[in-house]
């Protein structure tokens, strides 16, 4: 009965349909192991550029803002002396590799494919800093998160800003109007002291260096 059922089995494998199956079977195998390691090389691969990513925009942007500080002006109190912070800003704020773009959309902010390149950047800002959130929770890397978060809203605002000044001396406005309301002009102060607290929150911190050894692709 054993040499019965021992010479159909060799039978059966050596039939060449089965063999076809079972190659075919060992094959799909290989190759789904394959295309889960290749899937997991690609996961690794997309996570270390956007941290890569993350930890670009956070140090140019940091650098910036510092060099941004030193030029800084006493408080103005005029709206012409307002108008021209709010100018310099525009400026001092895109002033490196990454958001230089950024400044023809706000020397002309009606231009459409300008005013897009802007929507985009501060779209990517805010991303980025809620990716950083998501990832490691709100915790471990909250100054950056914050940093970026603050940059965006310092620029946007300042782009509404910079319309609204377009807008007021195309009317032939005088130089003793302002452009905007006291109110807007004091949510200017406290995004740009909200910029600034993340700012020192983040330079005194430890998160840029702990956050580097972190981009590494494993």
């Amino acid at each position: 009965m054993i040499e019965i059922l021992f010479k159909g089995c060799c039978n059966w494998m050596l039939n060449p349909k089965t063999l076809l199956s079972i190659i075919t079977a060992i094959v799909a195998i290989i190759a789904l192991f394959q295309t889960k390691t290749q899937i997991k090389l690609n996961n690794k691969q997309f996570l270390y550029e956007r941290r890569e990513k993350i930890y670009t925009y956070t140090i140019e942007l940091l650098n910036t803002y510092a060099l941004s500080k030193k030029m800084e002006q006493s408080a103005p109190t005029n709206y012409s002396d307002k108008i021209c912070c709010i100018e310099s800003k525009c400026i001092d704020l895109t002033r490196n590799a990454l958001l230089v773009s950024l400044y023809k959309s706000f020397k002309e902010p009606f231009d459409t494919d300008l005013a897009f390149n802007m929507s985009s950047t501060m779209l990517e800002l805010k991303m980025l800093s809620e990716e950083v959130i998501i990832e490691f929770g709100d915790r471990k890397y909250k100054g950056i998160s914050r940093f970026l978060d603050a940059y965006a809203e310092m620029l946007n605002l300042l782009y509404k800003l910079k319309i609204a000044i377009i807008i007021n001396i195309k009317n032939n406005a005088t130089t003793s109007e302002t452009p905007f309301s006291e109110e807007k002009w004091q949510k200017f102060i406290e995004t740009k002291n909200e910029l600034e607290a993340s700012y020192h929150e983040l330079n005194s911190s430890n998160e840029l260096k702990n956050f580097k050894n972190e981009i590494k692709l494993k």
